[in-house]
């Protein structure tokens, strides 16, 4: 085997790596939430990850992190800190099952970014796949909540700032480090949510989280985000953002049954039906999106 297909192999696998930090981080970020004002959640979330990074790789970051390669990133982390604030805002208001499907919807808005970003154009027959997601959705939402709600609208959302982040990562990390990528990410959302947190909760509320959500910041910190996002820009240095994508699709799954071991939320039978379709057509739209890139669709 080749050392370029091993290192392709090597990045799909960190991916459904990631995928399952997520998967079970989504749950008990639904717990943590509970507990733990949103944005300061969020604001511990990426500030000790921030500075977990810059203290385990202050040497190699004193190289490669300066100015100019920070404003480069922006554009990433403006992306990322949309995501996971529309992501929080998603699972303190619907079922962490169907949060998980619907932020998984980034494979369908990835070509659509890239179309209007880099002026790669989709054809005719890759629009199908999102009309069948629609069906998918409904059916999904019908049988667990009485409608389209706020909850489900924000995971959407998400799917969309995740699209943005992953298109735009993989031309920057043609010349940008992971490690550089993932340490102005999370410093830059870090800063984002502390504002917020400080202008709409205020600090008092820090003395009033129990044990449990520190218990589950620290998987949040240290394993869903801090790892995840290493694995997540290492793999997109060596894969397209379509590829990554279609892996992330996973991800819907690992929260499926995180959910049901840890909140017991089951889906109903058009739940499950809903689901199939969404997954199905996600797969379908990244293969069409790959086909027409290879030229052969």
């Amino acid at each position: 085997m080749s050392t370029k297909r091993m290192q392709k192999l090597t990045a799909s696998g960190m991916i459904l790596l990631e995928c399952l930090f997520w998967g079970i981080g989504n749950p008990l970020l639904k717990i943590g939430l509970g507990v733990i004002p949103t944005f300061w959640c969020l604001s511990i979330r990426f500030v000790a990850t921030f500075i977990l990074v810059m203290l385990l790789f202050r040497k190699k970051l004193k190289h490669t992190l300066t100015q100019k390669t920070a404003v480069r990133c922006m554009p990433v982390s403006l992306f990322s800190a949309a995501a996971y604030l529309f992501a929080a805002w998603g699972l303190a208001r619907t079922q962490a099952t169907i949060a998980g499907f619907l932020m998984s919807l980034a494979v369908l808005f990835t070509p659509i970014l890239s179309f209007l970003v880099y002026r790669e154009k989709m054809r005719t027959v890759q629009w199908l796949p999102i009309a069948v997601v629609i069906g998918g959705m409904w059916l999904l939402c019908a049988g667990t909540v009485s409608g389209f709600g706020i909850g489900e609208v924000f995971a959407v959302l998400t799917s969309v700032a995740m699209a943005g982040m992953l298109v735009f990562s993989a031309k920057l990390l043609a010349d940008v480090d992971a490690l550089t990528l993932t340490a102005v990410q999370t410093g830059f959302t870090g800063l984002v949510c502390t504002a917020a947190a400080l202008v709409l909760e205020g600090p008092a509320v820090l003395l009033t989280i129990p044990a449990t959500g520190w218990w589950i910041m620290g998987y949040i910190v240290i394993v869903a985000t801090l790892f995840a996002y290493l694995l997540q820009n290492y793999a997109l240095s060596r894969l397209p953002a379509a590829a990554v994508s279609l892996l992330m699709c996973s991800e819907p799954i690992f929260t499926a049954a995180a959910s049901y071991l840890i909140l017991r939320e089951t889906l109903s039978l058009s739940g499950w039906i809903g689901a199939v379709l969404i997954m199905v057509s996600l797969v379908a739209a990244t293969w069409l999106e790959q086909r027409s890139a290879a030229g052969t669709a």
